[in-house]
């Protein structure tokens, strides 16, 4: 949708919603990539939570991050419609 306007974004996202969202938008971003470094490097080396819980505990740490990795995905993508609306 290259230099499209994006009319149905427009008509469904209220402004109070589309304002919050583009508020969100550099955060939300920032967000993911670190939380997405972090379970980059619990899954590569297990440090430092194995030193502390047991592989059971880091695995579901990491299942944690995984889930909360799909929720920020989807608000940064949700907030970048929102900003490209704004401008």
């Amino acid at each position: 949708r290259i230099n499209k306007p994006l009319i149905w974004w427009r008509t469904h996202l209220t402004d109070p919603i589309r304002n919050y969202l583009v508020k969100l938008w550099p955060g939300s971003l920032i967000a993911l990539v670190v939380v997405f470094w972090i379970g980059v490097e619990i899954a590569i080396f297990g440090y430092p939570l194995l030193w502390f819980f047991p592989a059971d505990i880091t695995y579901s740490i990491q299942f944690t991050s995984a889930l909360i990795m799909i929720g920020l995905m989807l608000i940064s993508v949700f907030s970048a419609l929102a900003y490209e609306i704004h401008k």
